[in-house]
């Protein structure tokens, strides 16, 4: 659920999909939820955007992202973008009640 959920081209999708790949579960439903899940991200988007823009413009969070930026390969992780961030906070969000 959480790789489909977060946009791909950055370096959070594929640790996401490392992990997937890397950790005992059935590829077959993995993948399948991923695809099903991005399908339905699209329809999220608007959401994540808000979620992802309301947390990088929070004046009490511009240390912490600058902190954050300034590590190695943030960068290419692509939390610097809103629907990326948003969509892997709500991702995260969701994995607590499915998977509990």
């Amino acid at each position: 659920m959480l790789i489909g959920l977060v946009p791909k081209g950055n370096l959070t999708a594929a640790t996401l999909s490392v992990i997937l790949l890397g950790t005992r579960v059935n590829l077959a439903t993995g993948m399948a939820g991923a695809v099903l899940f991005s399908w339905l991200g699209t329809f999220a988007d608007p959401l994540t955007h808000r979620i992802g823009e309301a947390l990088l413009t929070n004046r009490s969070l511009e240390p912490f992202w600058e902190s954050v930026y300034q590590l190695p390969l943030a960068p290419w992780t692509g939390l610097h973008n809103t629907v990326v961030l948003g969509s892997l906070l709500l991702g995260l969000w969701l994995f607590w009640p499915v998977y509990r």
